[in-house]
């Protein structure tokens, strides 16, 4: 007998499986099953809990009907619940689990059987690793990792928007050679159906022609000429099918297009969130870093209480053992073997004298001990602790040390963006006073806190920098541009204010009566410049200007709000 079973669909099928095991002595069809897909996945409704649970089948999106019918019937997803706590599963499924449920799932992978008729309440933990923990020990290298990611997804995000840009850009010419298409199709057409129209004029004249008789020639011409006539005919017929042939190649290209477009829609959110998500990961490493700092904070003044309280205990040890190394060389000197001698003892009076100094001294030892007596076993416990805030100390050193590395590190990356910062400010104001011809540059000494503005107009081009710096060195910003006109003078200021901006990011810019010394030329310049650089340049950043001039002319710029105040009364 066979040992395998047959799967059949039809049965037909099993006729013929049937005849051949008859053929060959076999009387065995036990083993031959029947299967059948449905047209149309199963309802479940009857099946699922109320619409108030989330299961399975509510949250996966499953296109094929079959896949959707194996799944029910292997799995029974539409009576798993999805739970979002432990304890909420276990109060649900032990006490009063819903109507239709066989078991759930929490967000902890943990698994829950529903209490029902047939079967008893049951929860099993879950204790393997969860994956989705995205920070690691290592705070540093988490950051570090996370910052990674969040680059290549937009690098990734980047690119798909670039992939998108190009699809939609092969779509509207797509659409465009489709529209120009179906123009000419219409065009021909209507050729066609005019030609039809005479075709069927010239027929209705050669039969006419023919049966009053007319002339022969006139009759050959009609003919041709309807020959001619049906030759173009087919010709726009074929081209026609061509047309069409096209048309439906750039509608199936259209189709394919946008469902690439569709997929790249699809991804680029997918990534955005995943950027969001990223972000806020990225927001939470930084909370925990700055609770770390702080903890630090507080180790470092803990640490420095208990650096003066070592010190003070070993003030303590150090003046404890010299006063026990000179009391035991007093008792030496006092502790003999010999017997002593009577005749060499002092006066009574006089020992009385040593006994009362001996005892003042005992007295004052116990004072300065504040009436404490330490032990050996005292002594040895504080040598412990001793050794041990030492080791703190030592680690906390280290801890120390690591600061110092990190700070000298910000130190240097501080002096390379001082001095670029430095070299950008000094080329945006001489790039602002090239505007109007003229020459500038700055010279900013770090060591002496001092900016030095230079500046030529036409009649002095050449300047001669050393000597100016020798002459203000010292001295400050700039103050005395004597070779200036008043007008060149404040135009020259209001450069240096503006690549100030440029090169600072600040967010709120502010000036006050910056036009009040500046001719009609140099102050239209100016304003220029002024409204170039906030609505343009820095369309982010917000620039406040008060001057007592009319400024009527910048009413019709764009993201520029004027506001006037009234005049005072007198």
């Amino acid at each position: 007998y066979p040992r395998s079973g047959y799967i059949i669909s039809k049965y037909f099928f099993f006729i013929v499986i049937y005849f051949i095991f008859l053929i060959h002595g076999f009387c065995y069809t036990s083993g031959c099953y029947f299967f059948r897909f449905l047209e149309s996945r199963y309802d479940i409704t009857l099946f699922e809990p109320p619409s108030e649970y989330l299961t399975v089948a509510r949250m996966v999106t499953i296109a094929n009907d079959n896949v959707f019918n194996v799944l029910v019937d292997q799995t029974q997803m539409e009576s798993i619940l999805l739970i979002g706590s432990d304890s909420l599963a276990r109060r649900m499924m032990a006490e009063n689990p819903p109507k239709n449920v066989y078991k759930g799932f929490t967000k902890n992978g943990d698994e829950v059987f529903a209490k029902t008729g047939d079967q008893v309440y049951r929860f099993y933990a879950n204790h393997r690793y969860q994956k989705s923990v995205i920070l690691t020990s290592t705070r540093t290298a988490s950051i570090r990792t996370l910052n990674d990611q969040i680059t290549k997804t937009e690098d990734e995000l980047r690119n798909n928007r670039a992939s998108l840009a190009k699809v939609q850009k092969n779509r509207q010419k797509i659409e465009g050679d489709l529209t120009t298409e179906m123009q000419q199709r219409n065009q021909e057409l209507q050729c066609l159906r005019i030609d039809e129209v005479r075709r069927r004029s010239l027929q209705k004249r050669l039969d006419a022609a023919r049966f009053e008789g007319s002339v022969d020639g006139q009759v050959m011409n009609l003919v041709s000429s309807l020959n001619q006539y049906r030759r173009e005919k087919e010709k726009l017929i074929q081209s026609e099918n061509v047309l069409q042939e096209q048309l439906t190649s750039s509608r199936e290209l259209l189709h394919d297009t946008e469902m690439i477009r569709r997929e790249k829609i699809r991804e680029i959110r997918e990534n955005e969130n995943e950027l969001k998500k990223r972000e806020s990961d990225l927001e939470e490493c930084r909370s925990e870093i700055d609770k770390m700092n702080n903890y630090e904070n507080e180790y470092r003044q803990k640490l420095s209480k208990l650096e003066i309280h070592i010190n003070d205990l070993q003030e303590k040890v150090k003046t404890l053992n010299e006063k026990l190394e000179k009391m035991k060389n007093e008792a030496r000197e006092f502790v003999t073997d010999v017997p002593p001698d009577f005749t060499s003892l002092p006066d009574t009076a006089e020992a009385e004298e040593r006994y009362r100094k001996l005892e003042r001294r005992i007295q004052s030892a116990q004072e300065s001990l504040e009436g404490t007596i330490v032990s050996e076993e005292a002594l040895g416990a504080l040598q412990n602790d001793y050794e041990r805030l030492q080791k703190k100390y030592i680690s906390a050193k280290q801890v120390v040390l690591e600061l110092k590395k990190r700070l000298k590190l910000r130190n240097e990356k501080f002096l390379e963006v001082r001095n670029l910062t430095a070299e950008r400010l000094s080329e945006l104001y001489g790039g602002l006073m090239s505007i109007r011809n003229f020459k500038g540059s700055l010279i900013i000494s770090h060591e002496e806190r001092a900016i030095y503005i230079m500046a030529g107009t036409q009649k002095n081009q050449e300047i001669n920098q050393a000597a100016l710096l020798q002459r203000y060195r010292g001295k400050g910003n700039l103050q005395d541009l004597r070779g200036l006109s008043g007008g060149e003078r404040t135009y020259t200021s209001a450069c240096f204010v503006m690549a100030l901006w440029q090169a600072m990011g600040t967010p709120i810019r502010c000036m006050d009566e910056f036009d009040v010394f500046l001719d009609l030329n140099n102050r239209k310049i100016v304003m220029e410049l002024f409204a170039d650089l906030a609505t343009r340049q820095y369309p982010s950043y917000q620039f406040i200007f008060f001057t007592p001039q009319g400024v009527a002319d910048f009413a019709c710029r764009d993201r520029v709000q004027l506001f006037e105040m009234p005049k005072i009364r007198k």
